[in-house]
């Protein structure tokens, strides 16, 4: 979850609940905004989405514990969502099987770039 507060609210920190219609709690933690001088310098940090929300339904209640300071301004409140991609180089086949758990299978690689660089380093035969 991603929070918009005001530009000119500053300097607060709250709890922020969001549960499911029935009340069954989606995810806690705390959204921020700092700024302060320290030592000459202006130091800013905004702290105002949530992690972690495993939000699998269309309605959700979200409580913002202001505890006994104002009531923090909300302005919008938009669920985020992370988009997960597999890339494989398919070695110029153009029918290809995907094989997942077989023991017999080498350990995958994660990084795409580091593999990209080896194969720009093998120069081709003309």
């Amino acid at each position: 979850m991603l929070f918009t507060v005001p530009a000119d609210s500053i300097n607060f920190r709250r709890t922020v609940s969001v549960s499911d219609s029935q009340g069954t709690q989606l995810c806690r933690g705390s959204i921020s905004r700092i700024r302060m001088k320290s030592g000459g310098k202006e130091v800013v940090k905004d702290d105002l989405a949530l992690g972690s929300c495993a939000i699998k339904t269309n309605q959700v209640v979200i409580e913002i514990d202001n505890g006994d300071n104002t009531p923090l301004p909300l302005e919008t409140a938009e669920p985020q969502s992370l988009d997960r991609r597999i890339y494989f180089d398919p070695a110029g086949k153009t029918a290809i099987r995907l094989y997942c758990g077989d023991e017999r299978l080498p350990a995958p690689e994660y990084d795409r770039l580091q593999r990209a660089a080896r194969r720009a380093a093998v120069v081709r035969a003309a």
